[in-house]
């Protein structure tokens, strides 16, 4: 097959140009993302009982759905939570579980469950990548132009529906958004004099402002719609609406167009500042902030362009001097007399990951290519072994587009992994062609040898590629996340492999075949021979036939010409830099023809001590292992590699009863305080939050602010990351602050707060010492040294209990029933909406006005609670005077893990150089707990242990798989078992470069350990098919041993060396996500070096002592 393809290089260059075109196709058609898309196996079930307290939640409902949900199938654990008027229960599952038929599980157990009256029907709830915003923006007032109110109204009717109609945004968020409204504040006295109640007032606006269809009519222009329409269609008439004969709302209540209560506001530090102006201390201001969430199966860079692009259209693009820009990417605008930036966009992250990705396969490949130009000492060799790197990128561009995968970290990350690894095959095929005559002048002489040096190493090639593809088989047996995290990277690992083997058994021969720079003669004998039998005219009917003839013969033509313009191209830019290189290359090539020779010179020497006395090599072999493994124990273990950002976020709670308006006074005084201790930060506030954006029971309450805080550049270490989380917390609570949490957002969320150095509960049966307990371990874990310490006993509410006085109750003649529906409805606010004004202020009859009808105790302080009348207005009968009004701490938050009450506690960071088992036991050392409470972890430990015993049950599976293709190009047992020695080789190298560059157990060095063991075995299957070779051509052991060593030596060096220069851009770079390339970089890297040098130097020894008396006749030759 190969003598056919060397024969037929017009065929296989033109396939290969085709394939070539489509992999440039197709790679404009993939995905970009950061990630895979992965989910986390973890559902939420959600129950809603509005009003009613957590306490009576707990009994009612939480408690009932934790014995219900708790023989769930797949259930790892189970917690629970409830606050007033909702109760969560969040399922933890394990990996293996499929969530979608799970879920169809849970809904029938939830339909069987039995819940009181009155309470909404259960939600499941899934985790949705979508749901964390792409992109934020901030719109904030500048002096001189339009207030904040009217930015807000701009942004609201134009700004986000033009942002909502791009196709790749899902929806948009503004946030910080006060809108207008009617208040209604009836007034008690007089209410009660009229005797209306806030009720009636709440009919009478509804049927005022309603308008319904009343069927149709027939007249001579035809069917015309009747509709009735209230008699309110101005906000100044609702006060004029009647309540009751000769009574109006204006008469008994204050009617008032003011903005809604604020539920969450918006900070902002001035974007327009400079350094030296915010260093003096230039307050914060307010602002709103618009979240952008894109589409689940959209492309983060192409929604993040075309977020830019619209923007760019609707309003100026600036730049921080205030000049007008055409970037596309800019990130400040002027919109309506305001300022809008860009304080965080996702798609950012991904562009620059991807770049340095590709930068780091480029330079790799550059690295590639100077190895073989050093060893090959030949421009046109090195550039045709060169040309399998490109090629092999293409090629698996295409198949990703076939397969469904897109470009993200991880395929890329695969492709730049390999790229050294792409000239392998390549490099081998020519070694094996330039031994036996390749290069000679005489055409038939070197086909013959391309062939026969081809043939010989085929099968080995053959055998390294499965090995190396063998290895990734097992990641269909990963559980969750993690398979689904890893699937792209070795899809893309092994696709390169595969099309890499294409390119070097079939393009590499073809064009190691043609002649140097003469034409191929004959050209003639291409085309479609001439038909004969006395010419084309003698039948009709070949005339067709020659027309077809003529156009086949011109296409031909035209395929040859634009083939041989190509190489001719080609040999005119080798001719042009052919000279120039050499002049740049003539001292290296000195050097390195020096050094070559002498590396062959001492290897001969080396291998024959080695084998004279195999002693050497096992000792070498046996010291190098032990080496290796003693680093093992003085690696970190962990399950992902922290993560270095330019985005953090900032938990604040402030002393509870502050209102959203304290709370963002505050935060403008902390961004403040921020902006003057360093000027290159940029941040945005959040007080409170609005519960329409939060998805579950995690809303902020009106005393709680979050800060999200973007640098300019990424820390240098995790030292100096750390250092500057800590002074922002530190900060926080000199202003104020109760407790300060800053975070930086993980790339990978795991789930079960593995972003947390600390998460644990402390279990009990009293509410009350929980709490207790909960604020000392907090107090104390802070005193030792811990960062962000958090806990949910601070999440204690005060509730208001009213305790009826039975005999009072009796002598006034008032029951309880009645104290409950007097209390919901002097509390109550009551919300119309529907209404738009048809003419006056909002003269544009499209904008709803919303309007509030409050109770009489809204808004009021709790001791008015007593006042509140319960009779009439000729007989009143205060709440005070038949009931108690007492305060308890039975309010807030309540925490369930595995059925029972617990207090959360949770740390970020630790102390350096303690461990969290260090510091919680010295902790339980001084303050140890009473009898009958208990510590409880959240189960992280044991998911990091099956995760990294998951990625060693995968380990040992592809060793396994490896032996078995062994067994299978061999058909030997011993030999498959002396290949696999390689892999105790690498590991050698392997951990001691973990170590060494500051990487730990996890699961990225993991991935790269399991690609080491496919990589690691390549140059021992062809050594081992060498020395089998030379003894079946009659060789003694010893000296056919001997014999394949050196000639192998060049190519093994060359493979490695091209491998280890195009890792070291992966683990030597910086910027996005380095921390998922590098561990498993370093890995592979190590791992090569130490396997290369004890395959040439160990490997002998053995095939040596286990070669034996075996005849040549009986040793395998493929």
């Amino acid at each position: 097959m190969i003598s056919a393809l060397i024969r037929r290089p017009i065929g296989v260059c033109a396939f290969t140009l085709a394939i070539a075109l489509l992999g440039v196709m197709a790679v404009r058609q993939l995905p970009v993302s950061l990630l895979p898309p992965v989910e986390l196996p973890v559902l939420t079930v959600r129950v809603d009982q509005p009003k009613v307290p957590a306490s009576q939640l707990e009994e009612r409902i939480l408690q009932p759905l934790e014995d219900a949900l708790g023989t769930l199938p797949g259930l790892a654990q189970l917690e629970g939570r409830a606050v007033t008027g909702a109760v969560e229960v969040r399922l933890h599952l394990h990996a293996h579980v499929v969530i979608d038929d799970l879920v169809n599980h849970l809904n029938e157990l939830l339909a069987g469950i039995r819940l009181p009256e009155g309470v909404e029907r259960p939600r499941i709830l899934r985790y949705d990548p979508a749901a964390e915003p792409m992109m934020r923006l901030v719109l904030e007032a500048v002096p001189g132009g339009p207030p904040l109110e009217n930015l807000s109204v701009a942004a609201h009717d134009a700004l986000v529906p033009q942002l909502e109609s791009l196709p790749a945004v899902a929806s948009v968020r503004l946030r910080g958004l006060r809108d207008q409204e009617l208040r209604i504040r009836p007034d008690p006295a007089r209410m009660a004099a009229a005797k209306l109640t806030s009720e009636r007032i709440g009919q009478a606006i509804t049927s005022a402002t309603s308008s319904r269809t009343m069927g149709t009519v027939m007249d001579v222009s035809g069917t015309q719609g009747v509709s009735l329409r209230g008699s309110a269609s101005r906000p100044e008439d609702i006060g004029r609406v009647i309540l009751a004969p000769g009574i109006t709302i204006n008469d008994v209540a204050s009617v008032e167009r003011i903005l809604t209560d604020a539920t969450e506001l918006v900070v902002a530090l001035p974007v327009d500042e400079h350094p030296d102006a915010a260093a003096q201390g230039t307050p914060a201001r307010g602002a709103l902030l618009l979240e952008v969430l894109a589409q689940a199966d959209a492309s983060l860079v192409a929604a993040s362009d075309s977020v830019r692009q619209r923007l760019a259209q609707i309003g100026r693009t600036i730049t921080v001097d205030g000049s007008s820009t055409s970037d596309p990417l800019a990130t400040r605008w002027t919109y309506a007399g305001g300022s809008l930036s860009l304080l965080t966009d996702r798609a950012t992250a991904v562009r620059t990951a991807i770049s340095e990705v590709q930068s780091a396969a480029v330079e790799g490949a550059i690295l590639a290519w100077l190895v073989l130009l050093v060893f090959l000492r030949a421009f046109r060799p090195s550039l045709v072994v060169f040309l399998a790197i490109p090629l092999s990128v293409v090629g698996t561009f295409l198949l990703m587009s076939m397969a469904g995968v897109g470009l993200n970290l991880m395929s890329l990350g695969g492709l730049a992994l390999g790229i050294g690894m792409l000239v392998d095959t390549a490099i081998v095929v020519l070694e094996a062609a330039d031994r036996l005559g390749g290069a000679s002048p005489d055409q038939q002489v070197r086909l013959r040898a391309i062939a026969v040096g081809v043939g010989e190493v085929a099968g080995a090639l053959v055998a390294s590629c499965l090995t190396s593809i063998a290895v990734f088989v097992p990641l269909a047996f990963l559980p969750g996340i993690l398979g689904r995290l890893f699937y792209d990277q070795a899809f893309t690992v092994s696709a390169s492999h595969i099309v890499s083997l294409a390119v070097g058994l079939a393009l590499v021969p073809t064009l190691l075949a043609l002649p140097a720079l003469s034409r191929r003669a004959g050209f003639g004998s291409w085309a479609w021979p001439r038909v004969s039998g006395g010419g084309y005219g003698r039948r009709w009917y070949w005339w067709p036939v020659a027309a077809v003839w003529c156009v086949v013969t011109a296409l031909r033509w035209a395929l040859v010409t634009v083939i041989r313009l190509l190489i001719a191209l080609v040999q005119l830019v080798v001719v042009l830099v052919r000279w120039p290189a050499k002049l740049l290359i003539l001292p290296i090539d000195y050097l390195a023809s020096g050094g070559l020779r002498q590396t062959e010179r001492l290897y001969g020497h080396v291998i024959a001590t080695v084998l004279h006395r195999p002693a050497i090599g096992l000792g070498l072999f046996a010291g190098a292992f032990a080496l290796g493994l003693a680093f093992i124990p003085l690696l970190p273990v962990r399950l992902m590699p922290p993560s270095l950002s330019t985005r953090f976020t900032l938990a604040v709670e402030l002393p509870r009863g502050q209102t959203v308006v304290q709370s963002s006074a505050w935060a403008a005084r902390f961004l403040g305080e921020m902006r003057a201790w360093r000027a290159d930060v940029a941040a945005v506030a959040l007080a409170g939050e609005d519960s329409t954006y939060t998805a579950g029971l995690n809303k902020r309450g009106d005393h709680e602010v979050q800060v999200v805080v973007t640098v300019a550049r990424r820390a240098l270490d995790q030292a100096r990351e750390s250092a500057f989380l800590a002074d922002l917390e530190r900060l926080a609570l000199t202003v104020g602050a109760v407790s300060a949490a800053a975070r930086t957002p993980p790339l990978v969320d795991l789930g079960l707060g593995s972003t947390n150095a600390i998460d644990l509960a402390i279990r009990g049966p009293d509410a009350e010492t929980l709490r207790r307990l909960g604020l000392d371990y907090t107090a104390r874990l802070r005193a030792a040294g811990c960062r962000g310490v958090v806990t949910s006993a601070t999440a204690a509410a005060e509730e208001l209990l009213i305790v009826p006085d039975p005999e009072r109750l009796l002598a006034s003649g008032i029951t309880a029933d009645a104290i409950a529906s007097a209390v919901a409805a002097a509390a109550d606010v009551k919300l119309i909406t529907g209404f738009i004004p048809q003419s006056g202020p909002d003269g544009g009859g499209d904008r709803t006005l919303p309007i509030r009808v409050h109770g009489p105790l809204w808004g009021k302080a709790a001791t008015d609670l007593g006042s509140l009348n319960l009779g009439t207005a000729d007989k009143p009968v205060p709440l005070a005077s038949v009931a108690s009004i007492v305060r308890s701490l039975r309010g807030g938050l309540i925490l369930h893990r595995a059925g029972v009450r617990i207090a959360s506690i949770t740390a970020i960071a630790l102390p350096p150089g303690r461990t969290s088992d260090e510091v919680l036991a010295s902790v339980q050392q001084l303050a140890p707990l009473p009898p009958g409470y208990h510590l409880m972890d959240d189960g992280r430990d044991a998911i990091t242990g099956r995760s990294l015993a998951a990625m060693g049950g995968m380990l040992a599976l592809s060793v396994f798989l490896v032996v078995v293709l062994m067994a299978i190009q061999f058909e030997s047992i011993s030999q498959p078992l002396l290949v696999i020695l390689s892999v105790p080789m690498a590991a050698a190298g392997a951990f001691p470069a973990l170590y060494l560059l500051g990487h730990g157990l996890d699961v990225m060095s993991g991935i790269g350990l399991v690609v080491l063991v496919g990589v690691a075995v390549s140059n021992a299957i062809v050594l081992v098919t060498t020395a089998n070779l030379r003894r079946a051509q009659g060789l003694l052991p010893r000296d056919a041993i001997a014999a394949a060593g050196r000639e192998r030596l060049r190519p093994i060096l060359m493979t490695t060396c091209t491998s280890v220069l195009g890792l070291m851009p992966l683990a030597i770079g910086w910027g996005e996500a380095v921390e998922l390339r590098a561990p498993l970089a370093v890995a592979v890297m190590g791992g090569l070096c130490s396997a290369t040098v004890l395959t040439l130097i160990s490997l002998p020894s053995v095939l040596l002592l286990v070669a034996g008396r075996q005849s040549p006749e009986a040793t395998p030759t493929t």
